[in-house]
């Protein structure tokens, strides 16, 4: 079954060849000690969105730091590896593995590009909790509750829940599980849809509030302790969700809306 990370397009060749390579390869690459998502985020540092994405499907054991020949799981670094590598035979002579390369086609070119776009995830994503904060406060000045915009918010963190703890969970791709993010990113927040929806279910509705408004506060506290790396642009949508819980919880307080259900 194909692993991308240990049985891919670039582990599969390389194991074939040292097969067959009639010796023992040594490889004498320099080794720089590197994470799994270091690797993948520094292949896709030209497309933010790609690794905005990445950092969301994939869990704290991508965060293991790879051996040198785990890395070759990456082309590139195939490449370098086999470009230095040599072969000791039984009887102690060594030659080069590669003895000449040539190159059939010219890829695109391995450099840096400038972040000019505006649309970045960082930018769209403290673009949408302002939006959120200023939603709530109108809200607050007016004492009034606007039920749509918790059902959207719910209803969109609850479908990507779904899909993360699919992939934690249900799928036999590697380094997804445990994936910190399920904790801001939960299928219950479907469920909590339909509490914000039924007025027989308030009181739970302010329930899930309370234990999620918890639950996201000690996850914002505990940020940088967290065994996971977590993209900044996580941030202000765990805080979003954090400030419709906690508003969720005032309202309770102050019976803000629960007479309406």
């Amino acid at each position: 079954r194909y692993n991308f990370f240990f049985d891919n397009c670039a582990t599969r060749p390389a194991a074939i060849i040292e097969k067959l390579a009639g010796g023992k390869i040594d490889y004498n690459i320099p080794f720089k000690q590197q994470t799994f998502r270091d690797l993948i985020n520094y292949c896709t540092r030209n497309k933010p969105w790609l690794t905005f994405g990445c950092d969301l499907a994939l869990g704290s054991p991508t965060d293991r730091i790879a051996t040198p020949h785990e890395m070759m799981f990456l082309p590139p670094y195939l490449k370098e590896a086999f470009g230095t590598a040599s072969i000791t035979g039984a009887d102690g002579s060594r030659k080069e593995l590669v003895s000449s390369t040539k190159t059939l086609i010219n890829g695109l070119t391995d450099e840096v590009k400038p972040d000019t776009g505006f649309f970045t995830p960082l930018v769209c994503c403290w673009a949408f909790f302002l939006v959120v904060l200023a939603v709530t406060f109108v809200e607050w000045r007016h004492k009034s509750y606007f039920r749509i915009i918790d059902c959207i918010l719910f209803f969109t963190a609850g479908i990507a829940g779904i899909v993360l703890f699919f992939l934690s969970f249900v799928s036999t791709h590697p380094c997804v599980c445990p994936n910190w993010n399920i904790i801001w990113l939960q299928p219950f927040d479907l469920a909590a849809v339909i509490l914000f929806t039924v007025k027989k279910l308030r009181k739970a509705a302010y329930y899930y509030h309370f234990i999620n408004f918890a639950a996201l506060t000690l996850m914002l506290a505990g940020w940088h302790f967290i065994p996971q790396h977590l993209n900044t642009a996580f941030i202000p949508l765990v805080m979003s969700l954090w400030l419709r819980s906690g508003y969720g919880v005032y309202r309770k307080i102050w019976n803000i809306g629960y007479e309406k259900y």
